[in-house]
């Protein structure tokens, strides 16, 4: 019987779903418990309009989405992850939502501090 393909594929899909596939890939992600979402849809600059960073955006544009996600989603690294997360706070359209109430927006606050110029390695 071939059962072992299939369930390999189910352990897989719960593996991802769980979010543990994500803290293999970046575990310092996995520290921040807050879901992010866009308020309006920024001005990207130029060095940012990339399929990677528009299919981010896109989503958050519609549901909030921890970090995790936004690393396996889209395969930028956790500094380049961080970066974009400051510039939208910087401009003032990145919301921040608290893992228990996901529909109440917090003030955000990045937790690590990455140099500006970080984000122009994610590109």
């Amino acid at each position: 019987m071939h059962s072992r393909p299939f369930l390999d594929s189910i352990s897989g899909w719960a593996r991802r779903a769980c979010g543990q596939m994500a803290r293999e890939m970046a575990p310092g992600l996995a520290d921040d418990p807050h879901l992010y979402a866009l308020g309006a849809w920024p001005d990207l600059p130029e060095g940012l309009r990339t399929a990677a960073v528009y299919r981010l955006l896109s989503v958050m544009t519609v549901r909030p989405v921890p970090r995790q996600w936004m690393a396996r989603q889209s395969g930028l690294g956790p500094d380049a992850i961080e970066a974009l997360l400051q510039w939208l706070d910087g401009i003032g359209v990145l919301v921040c939502h608290p893992p228990d109430t996901p529909r109440a927006p917090v003030p955000c606050a990045p937790a690590r501090t990455a140099a500006p110029d970080a984000l122009l390695p994610m590109v």
